[in-house]
């Protein structure tokens, strides 16, 4: 097992001189010449936002796309990827129960209220109002329709289509054993950004790659960089409140010291929004999004070799679970019953495999 680096210190802030000293510019200061870098969650808040406002975020990537100003990380790119068709499932899923959650009241015989002018008025309201259930249940199907006929080319992805070039996409090439050391070195002593996602399958890379990547281009291009990304954790941000503050100081003193003394800004996507002049109606809706995604589940650690935690909210029958290797997972519709089983289960993942896993429908979060 590697030891701890007593002097990690050192190596984290190799100049004691720069921490009193260091300045960071505002986003003010630096937005009509910086670059733009974006992060997955940010490249996936349109999957949820209206018509409009998708099409006032195209015109913001438009508008900095024209200038020569962003950039998309690969890993991005790739994250992106593996979880767009979570975002389609979504909406495909919302419908369907939507659709199957419309009921047809049943009207009781009453012979004795046959012959009243009442009773003949209400059942032929009920017949009107059934024949409009049944329109709209057709009205719903014809949507599903069309979300089951998309082939990558929903709303959000042509759009990205127009938008996104090869030229945009930053490769970063690494020697892998030389960045698997620095992974490990990094986690080890918690050094930002991604140490929290250490428990993944794949060891939590995607941060540092895209870290990785961030340094690389402010350096070939010797910009200041502004980092659209809705990533709060406390292994990018200094968090006070549920709230996530500011970039760590560890990140700005590497970026500094990296890149030539250039700033880095890290900005949720309706921030940027806001920045450039864009509608107060888009920029609320995308904040309300984001704080969407901010709201998690309290869910109890639990000891299993399969699963890290498990959460469950008994008024919507969502249960969520936590898995070692980092994915989260909410299933639907499960009985409190099973919610409390599970708990109580001399193996949490037997239990999970045999009454859960292939019952319910479910969703990935992450």
């Amino acid at each position: 097992m590697e030891e701890f680096d007593i002097f990690n210190n050192n190596k984290k802030y190799p100049d004691a001189s720069q921490i009193f000293d260091l300045k960071v510019k505002s986003k003010e200061e630096i937005k009509d010449k910086c670059l733009f870098l974006i992060d997955t969650n940010a490249l996936l808040i349109p999957y949820t936002v209206s018509s409009h406002g998708l099409e006032e975020i195209r015109n913001f990537f438009k508008k900095i796309i024209a200038e020569k100003r962003f950039f998309i990380p690969a890993q991005v790119a790739r994250e992106f990827a593996n979880n767009r068709p979570n975002k389609l499932t979504e909406v495909f899923q919302k419908l369907v129960r939507y659709r199957d959650g419309f009921q047809t009241p049943k009207l009781e015989e009453h012979p004795i209220l046959q012959s009243t002018v009442e009773f003949d008025s209400l059942q032929s309201k009920k017949e009107d109002y059934d024949l409009a259930l049944k329109r709209l249940r057709e009205e719903v199907q014809n949507v599903i329709h069309v979300v089951e006929n998309w082939n990558w080319d929903d709303p959000v992805s042509l759009t990205y289509k127009e938008l996104f070039n090869k030229d945009l996409i930053i490769e970063h090439a690494i020697i892998e054993d030389k960045f698997k050391e620095n992974l490990k070195y990094r986690y080890k002593h918690k050094i930002p950004p991604g140490y929290k996602d250490n428990s993944r399958e794949d060891e939590g890379i995607g941060d540092l790659l895209i870290w990785e990547t961030i340094i690389k281009i402010a350096k070939e291009k010797k910009q200041d960089i502004i980092f659209i990304t809705g990533d709060n954790k406390a292994d990018w941000k200094h968090r006070s409140e549920k709230k996530g503050l500011y970039p760590r100081f560890e990140l700005t003193v590497e970026f500094k010291q990296k890149c030539d003394n250039k700033d880095l800004l890290l900005l949720e996507l309706s921030e940027a929004l806001k920045l450039f002049g864009i509608s107060p109606e888009t920029v609320k809706e995308v904040k309300s999004i984001e704080k969407e995604y901010e709201k998690i589940m309290k869910r109890k650690s639990v000891s299993s070799s399969n699963l890290a935690s498990v959460g469950y909210d008994a008024d919507k029958k969502i249960l969520e679970i936590e898995f070692n290797h980092g994915g989260v997972y909410q299933y639907f519709d499960v009985p409190q019953d099973t919610y409390d089983e599970l708990m109580a289960a001399d193996s949490h993942g037997r239990y999970f495999v045999h009454n859960i896993k292939d019952d319910y429908e479910f969703n990935r979060l992450k």
